[in-house]
């Protein structure tokens, strides 16, 4: 059965096999621009020209916000997919960087409440 995506006037829809349906209530990967591209193009070698083809359609996906936090959530899992893939519109690189940027705020609020507890046990 093909499945075709397209925008009109009620957001995405989708037609299987001649049935058109809004987007609504779909999962994010049901509601994802990559479905039906070649999955190749989201595992390319180096290189920032390779990648380009990939992260347009990232850019107008309406699901890349849930993509992307998929992929944190599950970043340094043994999955060669979501290691070298891209996924939400970033690459592996960019991934490790977001996540790495949120260990650490992560961190700074964890130390952050235990000055606060400690002054509060003080006064």
């Amino acid at each position: 059965m093909s499945t075709h995506h397209s925008y009109g006037e009620q957001g995405l829809t989708r037609t299987y096999g001649g049935f058109r349906a809004p987007a609504v209530g779909l999962t994010w990967q049901e509601r994802a621009a990559c479905i039906g591209e070649n999955p190749e193009m989201f595992y390319p070698g180096s290189g920032k020209d390779v990648t380009a083809p990939a992260l347009a359609i990232c850019a107008r996906c309406p699901a890349i916000e849930e993509c992307g936090e998929y992929a944190l959530a599950i970043e340094g899992d043994d999955d060669w997919r979501t290691r070298f893939g891209i996924w939400g519109g970033m690459t592996p690189q960019v991934r490790q960087r977001v996540a790495k940027q949120r260990r650490l705020a992560a961190d700074t609020e964890r130390q952050r409440r235990r000055r606060q507890m400690r002054r509060a046990a003080v006064a």
